[in-house]
């Protein structure tokens, strides 16, 4: 698989997952803090797995990669403390969301600026990339708790999920067709 293919699979697997976790997570909104917790920790590892090999496949031609990197290890380790430690307080989780939250943020306007000094109109991941920072310092300024907090935060990382989801398959699939333009 060549490079551009492999870019554009990995941000389509994020794309699926980010679509997938959000709309289960909008469909049981009052769903128990477990639940909620397990499906954020399916999704934060399937986003790390895919950012990395975004990172592996981009790291020689982008200085951005750096953020990928960080993007995977900060999502490995949300995932893994989602299923070792699932009976962790609201507030514990949302601290590892909010710091997910930001990495991603961080992440995806890093890639939006690229692709915008490339010619593209990256205004899905720029917005995702924003919507993620804010969700991710106000998950950090003033965690929230109670059921409300868990069924409001519920809320907050289905958009965001859904917003990047969107995002990233909007990048790829303008990848595929350029690859596919480009050998035609």
């Amino acid at each position: 698989m060549d490079e551009d293919r492999q870019t554009s699979s990995a941000l389509l697997l994020r794309g699926a997952a980010g679509l997938l976790f959000g709309l289960l997570a909008l469909a049981w909104p009052g769903a128990a803090f477990v639940t909620l917790l397990l499906l954020f920790g399916i999704y934060a590892l399937v986003d790390a797995f895919a950012s990395a090999s975004f990172a592996v496949a981009v790291q020689h031609r982008d200085n951005g990669a750096t953020f990928y990197f960080i993007r995977a290890v900060v999502g490995l380790s949300a995932g893994l403390l989602a299923f070792f430690f699932p009976t962790l307080a609201v507030y514990g989780f949302s601290l590892v969301v909010g710091a997910w939250a930001i990495s991603a943020g961080t992440a995806e306007l890093v890639l939006a600026a690229r692709l915008r000094r490339e010619g593209a109109r990256p205004w899905w991941l720029g917005a995702a990339g924003v919507l993620a920072l804010g969700c991710g310092a106000a998950l950090l300024l003033a965690p929230l708790t109670g059921l409300t907090g868990v069924v409001e935060m519920g809320g907050m990382i289905a958009f965001l999920a859904l917003l990047s989801g969107v995002a990233s398959i909007s990048v790829a699939t303008r990848m595929h067709g350029e690859h596919g333009a480009a050998h035609a």
